[in-house]
This record gives C-alpha cells, structure tokens and sequence, in this order.
C-alpha cells in the first residue's frame, strides 16, 4: 500500500519507475521543435520525482537526448531519445542502436528536402535511426500536408 498525503512526501517509492514523454505531455507542442520552451519548476519538479524514486524517472523522446537535455538544462535523467535509438541509463552510460539505413536514403531525404522547399510551412528534421527523417507542418495539425504525398516524387517510392 502506497502512504498518502503527507506521509508520502517523504518516503522512497522503490517499486515504481515512470517514463515520460517529452512532447506533448512535459511540454507544449510548439510550431517548431526549436521553440519549444521548458518551464525551470518542471525540472524542479522531475528533480524531486527522480530523487523520490531512487533515479528511476526517464524520459522518452524522438528527438536527441542531446536536445533533450538542451532543453532541461542542467537536469540530466536516464532518457531514450530518438524513438529508442538513443539510450541512457540512470549510471550515465550512453547506449546507441546499430548505425540505420544511412546512405541508402539519401535519394529520399534530397527529395524530401526538395518537397519542403517547395512547400512554405513545412519542416523537415533529418534524424538517426530507426527513424531517419520527419516531415511536418506547423500550420496543419496532425502530420497532413498539402496535397498529402503527390508532391514527394521520387522519395515516395525510397519509402
């Protein structure tokens, strides 16, 4: 039985271990990856959480642990980053997944990056694997561009 109130406060909670999704659920989702903003009493408050659960607090993101914990500075937790690609664990040690499909997509990504350029509004994020690259648009919600993808051409058929 977990104590209540203010018995808890005080006490360790050793059985439990919580993973926390960064966008969207620590932070706001921004127009751009780059705006997001991270409030300083959150990491107040992720720092009690971890002390509180003897450090197994992680936090979970598609983007970098770099920029993970650019954005939480000076905070650094165990945290997987890059849709796993990217691991560390509560001693600090740095955990990669094999190199992904690498040069075998560059066709896709200069495709890609032909599309957004062409697009105004629309990003594009090169990333490692498992996930190589995103595209998106801060003005249409839920990933959906602007003639979806017609205009993707030779990288359509990359994918």
């Amino acid at each position: 039985m977990v104590p209540r109130n203010e018995e808890c406060r005080s006490c360790a909670l050793p059985e439990w271990c919580l993973f926390l999704d960064v966008d969207g659920t620590l932070v706001e989702i921004a127009d751009t990856p780059s705006s997001v903003m991270v409030d300083p009493s959150l990491n107040t408050l992720l720092s009690g959480v971890s002390q509180r659960l003897n450090g197994a607090l992680a936090l979970v993101s598609g983007r970098s642990i770099a920029t993970i914990d650019q954005l939480f500075a000076p905070l650094k937790l165990p945290a997987a980053g890059q849709h796993g690609a990217e691991r560390r664990d509560a001693s600090g040690v740095f955990w990669t997944a094999d190199s992904g499909p690498g040069e075998c997509l560059d066709g896709a990504r200069a495709s890609l990056r032909a599309f957004v350029e062409s697009h105004p509004g629309t990003l594009f994020e090169d990333k490692a694997a498992p996930s190589p690259f995103t595209i998106g648009s801060p003005r249409v919600r839920g990933g959906r561009l602007p003639r979806g993808r017609r205009g993707l051409g030779p990288a359509r058929s990359a994918l």
